[in-house]
Formats: C-alpha cells, sequence, structure tokens
C-alpha cells in the first residue's frame, strides 16, 4: 500500500492470467481501475492455457472444478471492484506474467508514479 495515498497495488504473475479472469471482466460495472481491462484481457487469452493448469489439483471449498483459479479470479475481482467502494483510490494491477517483479516494476514505473501523484 502507497501510504500517503491509501493506493493499493498487487503485481499479477502469470497463474492470476487465466480464463476465469478474463471471465470476470465481463461483469464490471463502469467503474474507476488502476489498469487497463484491454491490456489484462489480452494477457489472459495468452497466458490462461497454462494459467489454468496451476496448481489445478488444489482445492477451493464452493469453486468446483478449477476450485484455485475461480478462487484467485474471484478475490482479484473483489479487491478491483471493493477498493474504490471503500473509498480507496483505485487498486493498481501491475502486470509480470514472466514471474519478474523488478522488472514489471521498471516497465511500469511511470504509469505508477503518475497514478500515486
Amino acid at each position: 500500500m502507497h501510504e500517503s495515498t491509501g493506493t493499493l497495488i498487487e503485481v499479477d504473475e502469470a497463474q492470476h492470467f487465466t480464463s476465469f479472469r478474463l471471465h470476470t471482466f465481463s461483469f464490471y460495472p463502469d467503474v474507476p481501475l488502476g489498469f487497463d481491462v484491454k491490456e489484462y484481457s489480452s494477457l489472459c487469452r495468452r497466458h490462461s492455457q497454462s494459467a489454468d493448469k496451476y496448481r489445478r489439483a488444489k482445492s477451493a471449498a464452493a469453486f468446483g472444478v478449477g476450485g484455485r483459479q475461480r478462487q484467485r479470479a474471484y478475490y482479484d475481482a473483489l479487491r478491483d471492484l471493493a477498493t474504490t467502494a471503500m473509498g480507496h483510490p483505485p487498486l493498481i494491477r501491475i502486470p509480470a506474467p514472466d514471474g519478474n517483479g523488478k522488472a514489471a516494476f521498471e516497465r511500469n514505473l511511470e504509469r505508477l508514479l503518475n497514478a500515486l501523484a
């Protein structure tokens, strides 16, 4: 969390770019978001085949087949939508599908600084 602005920041590795996450975007109302949904949708389409297999055998109560992936998509969507409803600025998402958080931060530094200004 960026304390002076109350902005939440999340770095998303490859396992966040599932077909279930892609599906959540079709339910988003017209709310401010701290990331580009089109970019995230594209990343989901690109990585879902492998991301959908990540910990596929791990169960998550109440989420059915592919439970862990469904659960992750649900919680990501919940944070996206609830953050502003709770009075915070939009949650900022930094995509790191290659698993390199440092490189993702460097690629998104200007966008991040602009959002926090």
